[in-house]
C-alpha cells in the first residue's frame, strides 16, 4: 500500500468519525438510541463536583470574656470534595421560639470561631454548613449553648486557667525576683 492510499483512508476514517460524532451529538438527548448503538456517552467534564456531606458543630464553649463563645466546626474530609468556605449561624432561643439568625462566614474549620455580643443567661443554638462550587449543604443539627459571665478571682485571673502556661515561664518568673503571695507556696503556680 502506498503512502497516498494510506492518507486517503485516514482522511475517510476522520470524516466518518466526525460525521458519527455529529450524529451522536444530535441524538445525545435520546440516550436510549446511544445505548442501543452499543456506546456509552462520555461527559464533558471528567469529575463533576458533587454536593458536600453534612458537617456539624462539634462543641461550643465559653469564650475568654463575658458574652463570648468559641464554636468548633467539624471539618469535611478533603476526599469528599474541596470546601470553599464554612458558615456558622446562631440565634437566641426563648422558650420554643428561635430569634433571627446571625451568619458568620469562615474559610477554615480548623480553628474555633469567636462569637461576640452574646447576652449572659440566654440560650443560643448554633448550626454549621459548608459550600463548594456546586452548592451549600444542609444546616447541621442544632447545638445549644448558654452564654455566661466570666468570673474572675481576686487576682484578676480566670479561676480555671493556669497562672503560667509552662514550667519554663514559671521559672523565668521566679528568676526575675517577684515573690509569691505569703502563704501560697507553690499552689499559686498552677
Amino acid at each position: 500500500m502506498s503512502i497516498d492510499s494510506c492518507n486517503k483512508l485516514r482522511e475517510q476514517a476522520i470524516k466518518m468519525a466526525t460525521q458519527f460524532g455529529h450524529y451522536v451529538e444530535s441524538v445525545a438527548e435520546d440516550l436510549e438510541t446511544v445505548y442501543a448503538a452499543g456506546f456509552e456517552p462520555a461527559y464533558k467534564y471528567r469529575l463533576l463536583p458533587k454536593p458536600l456531606p453534612k458537617t456539624r458543630v462539634d462543641k461550643v464553649v465559653r469564650g475568654p470574656n463575658t458574652g463570648t463563645a468559641l464554636a468548633y466546626i467539624v471539618p469535611i474530609s478533603r476526599s469528599n470534595g474541596k470546601v470553599v468556605f464554612y458558615q456558622l449561624r446562631y440565634a437566641a432561643k426563648k422558650g420554643g421560639d428561635i430569634g433571627e439568625f446571625t451568619v458568620i462566614p469562615s474559610h477554615v474549620a480548623r480553628f474555633p470561631i469567636l462569637v461576640k455580643d452574646l447576652t449572659p443567661g440566654t440560650i443560643y443554638i448554633f448550626q454549621a454548613r459548608a459550600t463548594n462550587k456546586v452548592a451549600f449543604n444542609d444546616w447541621s443539627d442544632p447545638v445549644s449553648f448558654m452564654a455566661t459571665h466570666v468570673v474572675r478571682n481576686e487576682t484578676g485571673r480566670h479561676p480555671e486557667k493556669p497562672a503560667f502556661r509552662s514550667f519554663s515561664s514559671c521559672f523565668f518568673f521566679l528568676l526575675r525576683g517577684r515573690p509569691f503571695a505569703p502563704g501560697t507556696g507553690l499552689q499559686g503556680l498552677y
